[in-house]
């Protein structure tokens, strides 16, 4: 009869223990979704930014050198917003702002942009559209994401034994952008 009673308090003690364990993982499992969820449409937004230096870079260097310093710069850019990590992509984001102006100046320049009306007209109106729409959106989506990934965090450090307990089913903290 008594190890009865000691089976039935370790059966009782492991359920415990399987549903806080349970539990734990559940509630991580949501907070890390919310937080990729911010990620995958920062990822889009970088790639539509990603897409509008494509599309400069092509007029550019049809009147320009290709070893011209400014498309060197946003090529470069162009590089790292295709970076898998966050922070690279984010300091890509970052410096193409001001490398995109260099590179417009530099195209608005050329005497084979003044003649060629689709291509003028292409640098002068849409393509500064298009890249001021991409920068607002990345700019947008990086805030959103930030705000996710730091209250995951915050959660992460605070509830320690929780978040112990979803590492070792493969949850960590999210990863910052710079």
């Amino acid at each position: 009869m008594k190890a009865e009673k000691v089976i039935s308090w370790v059966v009782l003690i492991v359920l415990i223990a399987g549903a806080f364990l349970y539990g734990a993982y559940r509630e991580w499992n949501g907070r890390s979704r919310e937080v990729d969820v911010c990620r995958a449409a920062l990822t889009e937004a970088y790639t539509a930014r990603r897409e509008a230096a494509y599309n400069l870079l092509t007029v550019a260097k049809r009147h320009l050198n290709g070893e011209n310093e400014a498309v060197l710069a946003v090529q470069e850019d162009w590089r790292q917003l295709g970076e898998a990590a966050l922070s690279a992509a984010s300091r890509g984001s970052q410096a193409l702002t001001g490398d995109a102006q260099n590179l417009f100046a530099a195209v608005q320049e050329t005497e084979s942009l003044q003649t060629d009306e689709r291509d003028k007209a292409y640098i002068l109106q849409l393509l500064p559209q298009m890249m001021e729409s991409a920068g607002i959106r990345v700019s947008s989506e990086e805030a959103a994401y930030r705000e996710a990934a730091d209250d995951y965090n915050a959660s992460f450090d605070k509830y320690f034994i929780s978040s112990f307990l979803a590492s070792l089913f493969g949850m960590d903290r999210a990863p910052g952008l710079s």
